[in-house]
């Protein structure tokens, strides 16, 4: 892994590996683990009651975010998931959009990896697809949600049944052209108004022992402690 998240009693954790280079090309962020942990992080804690399917899918979503001198772009591709999309079988979006946080926990390796796809793929769909015909739908189940509503009873009464959106999505990600969103880079934003503070020694270590805390894992955490 590049990066990964945790969340402990008084804060959150995003952990970027600095000894990782990934490329950067056309179309792939080089920052994607990272972008990827930070927006579910986000997400969760603008609202417990959002979906897995649409935490996780606007995860996959934002975190093939490009940053460049002129414009930020939001939304391309990610190949890996329209690989196993299209390689491997096809869940039900009605299954995907029921998944709930607990069935995620017992999720592992391939599984995972193919939910994310799913849901990102059904995100992306949601909000591009047929130009944008579907984004209202979208908007409306997710103010919803925030305000109260189930966010799998909610369903019907704003996407509607899932299950009609089956053909028209296959075909979407079996598609060779793909919508995203752009935006003007703010010219005021430099690299000096980034702030950046070098840790000492033992608050790094005591950082260390926190994270393993968080993580579950005492006996490391307890290591770590001591050499604090």
């Amino acid at each position: 892994f590049v990066s990964m998240s945790s969340v402990g009693r008084d804060r959150s954790y995003i952990v970027v590996r600095a000894d990782v280079r990934i490329e950067d090309r056309e179309g792939i962020s080089p920052y994607q683990s990272a972008y990827w942990s930070y927006s579910a992080q986000a997400l969760g804690e603008t609202s417990r009651a959002l979906p897995e399917w649409l935490v996780r899918g606007l995860a996959e979503v934002l975190s093939n975010t490009l940053v460049r001198d002129k414009e930020i772009q939001v939304g391309r591709t990610l190949p890996e998931n329209l690989r196993l999309l299209r390689t491997r079988p096809r869940l039900a979006l009605k299954d995907v959009v029921a998944t709930a946080r607990a069935d995620m926990e017992n999720r592992g390796g391939d599984a995972l990896g193919t939910f994310d796809a799913h849901a990102w793929a059904l995100v992306h769909f949601l909000v591009w697809a047929d130009k944008g015909a579907y984004a209202p739908l979208l908007s409306t189940y997710v103010s919803g949600v925030l305000n109260g509503a189930d966010p799998v009873a909610s369903i019907p009464s704003t996407l509607g049944d899932v299950s009609r959106f089956e053909s028209a999505f296959n075909v979407y990600v079996n598609r060779d052209v793909f919508f995203y969103a752009s935006f003007a880079t703010a010219a005021k934003v430099t690299r000096e108004g980034i702030i950046v503070r070098d840790l000492p020694a033992a608050e790094t270590t005591v950082l260390r022992a926190l994270l393993h805390a968080s993580m579950s894992r005492p006996g490391d955490a307890r290591a770590v402690a001591a050499e604090a």
